[in-house]
């Protein structure tokens, strides 16, 4: 006799179905280099499909010629995938015009990937339905659908950093047994190999698994099971030593290639801006762009602030085709209430959460990649972009459903319209992304 499905998982099936549905859909409607630096990153996958082996950034045929260097110099492990993806497609008889969809099709699963832990994650967060909340507010956001269709690197940073978050919570409270570690390495090293913007999460790792650590070891011992000192501390360097080694295991072969290719840099970043300095066009030679001249002139007069937030929420094409004033204030407004109804939630000292470690660890990893931009706008690369701080959906998230949640509390007298009120978020929040894809997609693409 088969066994009954959980009435929960025909809604996370439902939920992760729609995810995807949106995505491919995005995918196939926007056509090939309507995306920033989607040739150059299909440049990489040509290379593979040609030649049969990794393209280094020494090779010229890759190299832009106007900006003067290719991606190979930094990790492309998504078009590695989109390579073997394609060349799948291609073996299936795939019209070789679209290929480019085949090496899109990557970035479908990973953002498909990032629904799966955002769901995980809202099972540990939250005991009612604002896990939804959580979710779909992360899923259906209009930047991070439009990264989910196109070649890039940051669908899987963003799977990493999502997958990171899910290990922490499950460590902190679990225990960091060798499973946790392992889980904890993998997520790392995702991250790792997609994108230096995402490091955040690597190196705030670091002191959370340690904090975390010495606090499981606290309850172990409430609960009778005390270790020495000198036994914790070994037990931590083992835990330590094993993530470090699984790490590099799957990630360090990357970085030893790139010093073996690039005279020991082994970010590759150093001779990335060597190779633009040498070929790129004067007006992107990174001695001759121009920029903001100082912190204060970058966020007045080139407006960084603004650009960031309104391409975070969504902008399209090679960041021509923003949305109108009044759909930003309608996302705005929803970020907003959402963030303020925490005053609620930390005023009621009965509906806090023991979770403090993780909340404060996520802000400053996410929030680093905000740092990271600020400083790539100000001393190289002026490109205020929110893809490059799209990690900061994270905590936004977070905030935005533990606000709702919190000003539900309020309608305690209403239990049913506090039931459904989530739903109801959910709803309007998808169809908000799909009146985007029909005003701002579709009608911009698709032939009337």
């Amino acid at each position: 006799m088969l066994k009954k499905m959980n009435p929960d998982r025909y809604k996370r099936i439902l939920f992760l179905g729609v995810c995807f549905f949106t995505y491919l859909l995005w995918m196939v409607v926007v056509p090939y280099d309507q995306c920033p630096d989607e040739h150059m990153r299909m440049d990489l996958v040509n290379f593979m499909l040609e030649h049969g082996y990794l393209p280094s950034g020494l090779d010229a045929s890759i190299r832009d010629v106007k900006w003067g260097f290719s991606y190979a110099y930094l990790p492309y492990i998504p078009q590695i995938i989109s390579a073997v993806v394609t060349k799948v497609f291609l073996l299936l008889h795939f019209p070789p015009e679209l290929s480019y969809l085949g090496a899109r099709f990557p970035s479908v699963l990973f953002a498909t990937g990032t629904a799966w832990f955002a769901l995980k994650i809202g099972d540990e967060l939250f005991k009612t339905r604002f896990k939804w909340v959580f979710a779909t507010t992360i899923c259906f956001l209009p930047q991070v659908i439009f990264l989910s269709m196109y070649i890039n690197n940051e669908s899987l940073a963003l799977l990493g950093a999502t997958a990171t978050l899910y290990c922490w919570i499950r460590g902190d409270r679990q225990g960091w047994d060798t499973r946790a570690c392992v889980k904890l390495a993998a997520a790392l090293a995702v991250c790792i190999l997609a994108y230096y913007n995402v490091y955040g999460f690597v190196l705030f790792s670091i002191p959370f698994f340690v904090a975390s650590f010495y606090a499981w070891q606290r309850r172990q011992a409430q609960n009778g099971q005390t270790l020495a000192t000198r036994q914790k501390n070994l037990l931590l360097l083992k835990r330590v030593a094993l993530m470090a080694g699984i790490c590099f295991l799957l990630a360090g072969w990357w970085f030893i290639r790139s010093a073996v290719l690039y005279e020991g840099d082994f970010l590759g970043m150093d001779a990335l801006g060597k190779s633009a300095e040498s070929y790129a066009i004067d007006p992107l030679r990174p001695s001759l762009r121009s920029g903001p001249d100082d912190f204060k002139d970058m966020m007045t007069r080139w407006e960084w602030g603004k650009n960031t937030i309104r391409s975070f929420i969504g902008e399209f094409g090679y960041m021509a085709i923003p949305m109108t004033k009044k759909m930003y204030d309608i996302y705005y407004t929803v970020i907003c209430l959402g963030v303020a109804g925490n005053a609620a939630f930390f005023l009621n000292r009965s509906e806090r959460k023991t979770g403090w470690r993780v909340g404060l660890t996520l802000f400053l990893a996410a929030a680093t990649s905000v740092a990271l931009s600020l400083y790539n706008s100000l001393t190289g690369d002026f490109q205020p972009q929110g893809r490059y701080i799209i990690y900061m959906i994270l905590p936004l998230s977070l905030l935005m459903a533990r606000g709702y949640e919190s000003l539900s509390a309020a309608l305690k007298k209403w239990p049913r319209v506090r039931q459904v009120l989530p739903m109801v978020y959910c709803a309007g929040y998808i169809f908000l992304a799909y009146q985007v894809f029909f005003k701002y997609i579709a009608l911009f693409y698709l032939p009337l």
